[in-house]
């Protein structure tokens, strides 16, 4: 896996000072597992896919994310196998959409733990997909609608 090449290399990724993270591994599908990805030093973000036609991307250890975000609307839209990811830091863009993959519960609450708190202002989507809504307790449900005022789908 990609993640192991580089572990064993002692390689790291860094994206200091990108302005776009379009397609970062399109078309990838013998991509299985990817370790960090650690956007935090990017200060401009022009990304809407991320990870485009990756079908066979099951893991990513953690995203750490960018200080500000333009959109994540098709940052996971072909990644119909990923089960695992987890994220570090803040979530507050609209049409969050994840809907493709078939998360684990570890995975789903760290999206509920990242979305910022939107009460008292424009109401954003997190698009989850009905699988995932599905796999979430009362308690998340409630903290995604109501503590942090985002419209679930």
């Amino acid at each position: 896996s990609l993640k192991q090449v580089l572990e064993s290399a002692g390689v790291s990724l860094t994206f200091r000072n990108c302005s776009s993270l379009n397609a970062l591994c399109q078309g990838a599908n013998y991509i299985t597992e990817i370790g960090e990805l650690d956007f935090s030093t990017v200060t401009k973000v022009n990304s809407t896919s991320l990870f485009p036609q990756c079908y066979s991307l099951k893991s990513i250890d953690k995203i750490i994310l960018p200080p500000t975000q333009t959109t994540f609307s098709d940052w996971f839209t072909d990644c119909t196998a990923l089960e695992n990811v987890i994220f570090e830091g803040t979530i507050n863009a609209n049409n969050f959409n994840i809907s493709a993959s078939p998360l684990n519960q570890a995975s789903l609450a760290s999206i509920v733990d990242c979305l910022a708190n939107r009460t008292g202002q424009s109401v954003y989507t997190v698009t989850l997909g009905q699988a995932n809504i599905d796999k979430l307790s009362e308690q998340q449900i409630a903290t995604i609608t109501q503590t942090k005022g985002w419209t679930l789908a």
